[in-house]
């Protein structure tokens, strides 16, 4: 792989990491809160707040490997069988016959 794909795949998965970091500790903090209390929106916004901050410190943090997109996979598969197996042209149609004006027409 080229070193620009590489640095772009690599973003991709610490972005994806940062989210799934982010949600897991929302659902999580959220779940303790509701045993010891009532939430309220400013408990929900500082937790809210505080898991993205926590969150984009650990994605920094974490040695990933780069990843291919099962997308891009399935994509570039396909384009190899429309390249070994070209569709073949299509019959010309017939063409159709000219309609005759009746003289109640004109």
């Amino acid at each position: 792989m080229k070193k620009h794909k590489v640095k772009t795949l690599l973003k991709i998965s610490r972005k994806n990491a940062k989210k799934d970091i982010q949600a897991d500790l929302t659902k999580a903090l959220q779940e303790v809160v509701g045993k010891f209390g009532k939430s309220s929106k400013k408990l929900d916004k500082t937790i809210k707040r505080s898991a993205i901050k926590l969150a984009k410190e650990l994605s920094k943090e974490l040695d990933l490997q780069p990843e291919t997109e099962p997308k891009e996979t399935v994509a570039t598969s396909t384009e190899a069988k429309a390249v070994q197996a070209p569709k073949k042209p299509a019959a010309p149609k017939a063409a159709k016959p000219a309609k005759k004006e009746t003289p109640a027409e004109s």
